[in-house]
This record gives C-alpha cells, sequence and structure tokens, in this order.
C-alpha cells in the first residue's frame, strides 16, 4: 500500500493541491512585484513640484495651475501629495476643470475619500467622504491617479481602484485646468504637492 492509499488521500488531489498552492504564490509574487500597477496610455512626462499649500481654518481653495488640457480626450494624471502640518480632520487632492466648474477627488488624513463636483456654485457628490481602507494617514503621502480612456474616467489612489465612471461629467468644460485642492475643517494646514505629472506631458 502506498503513502497516499495509506491516508485516504489520492495521489492526483494531492497534485493538483501542490499546483494550486505555486499558482497561488506566483499570482501573489506577480501582484507584489508591480506587474499589474495601472499604466497610463503614453509615457508620463516630466515631474513638477506644486509645491506647499497653506490655508486658515476652516477654508477650502483650489489652486489652479497655468497648465491646461483637453478634459474630452484621453489622458492620464499622477499626484503624489501629503498634510505638511496642522489639522488633520482636513482634505487635499486633485481638480480639474475651471474656477465655474470643477471635479474633484480628495483624501483625508484620517483615512477618508471623496468625489464630487461643483457647478455654478452647485456640489453634487459624486462619492460622499467615506472611509477607505486603502487611504494612508497622517502626514504619509497618497498618490493619486486619474486615468480618462473610450468616454470613461478610472480613479485609483494608491494604485488601488476607487471609482470609475462616464467621462466627462455634464457642465465640465472640453479643456480645462489641473488644481490642487485643500480643505480644512477645523485649524490651519498645510499640504505638499510633491509631484505632479500629464502622460505625454502638460500642454500649455
Amino acid at each position: 500500500m502506498n503513502e497516499a492509499q495509506a491516508d485516504g488521500v489520492p495521489g492526483w488531489l494531492k497534485l493538483a493541491g501542490g499546483l494550486l498552492l505555486l499558482l497561488g504564490l506566483l499570482g501573489v509574487a506577480l501582484v507584489a512585484s508591480g506587474l499589474f500597477d495601472p499604466r497610463p496610455g503614453t509615457d508620463f512626462g516630466p515631474v513638477l513640484t506644486p509645491g506647499r499649500v497653506a490655508i486658515p481654518a476652516g477654508a477650502a481653495q483650489t489652486t489652479w495651475l497655468t497648465n491646461t488640457l483637453p478634459l474630452d480626450q484621453p489622458f492620464s494624471l499622477r499626484l503624489t501629495a501629503a498634510l505638511a502640518a496642522g489639522e488633520a480632520d482636513s482634505g487635499y487632492g486633485i481638480a480639474l476643470g475651471s474656477p465655474a466648474s470643477e471635479w474633484v477627488v480628495a483624501l483625508s488624513p484620517l483615512g477618508y475619500v471623496a468625489i464630487w463636483q461643483t457647478v455654478a456654485g452647485q456640489r453634487e457628490e459624486v462619492l460622499p467622504w467615506q472611509t477607505w481602507p486603502h487611504a494612508r494617514p497622517g502626514t504619509a503621502s497618497n498618490e493619486f491617479q486619474l486615468d480618462v480612456q473610450a468616454g470613461q474616467m478610472t480613479v485609483r489612489i494608491n494604485r488601488e481602484w476607487l471609482w470609475q465612471g462616464v467621462w466627462p461629467p455634464a457642465g465640465l468644460p472640453a479643456s480645462g485646468q489641473v488644481g490642487l485642492y485643500a480643505q480644512s475643517f477645523g485649524d490651519s494646514a498645510a499640504f505638499d504637492f510633491l509631484a505632479l505629472q500629464l502622460a505625454g506631458g502638460l500642454p500649455n
């Protein structure tokens, strides 16, 4: 009597189990290597370093950059930012559009994320503030990535899928600016916008 017969488990079943285990370990290794990390349609352009934005207690502002891009065409944006000092009950992120119509993806150092659009002073919640396990808390940096392709926007934070929907939304201009969003729900705060890149470079 062989060992497989002795313990009552067929040899083929043990072999299949071993193969499944090896495939699982291989999958984990490939994910950890970054093989499946999101890739833009084209190479990212030069790294811009927007710098620090400080806001007073209870304030919210978008600092619009001089660069514009066609919002109704395929593009990818990547922003790395962090709370530098001050109020943790706050939010920071990236905005697209114009002062009259903006679309914002934001993260709070307390572990919350949100997406909204404001048109002519009227705010519409796309994804209301809610806890999210992949948001890095405190002063740890967070990476935002926005990919637009075939009429869809995909939002990832720290390489994890957060949201996908039709793009561009009604009310957003066909060509707009990139903005840095900062908000405090309590005392004053400062945020470091460490790196900003656009696939293909930022056109003037």
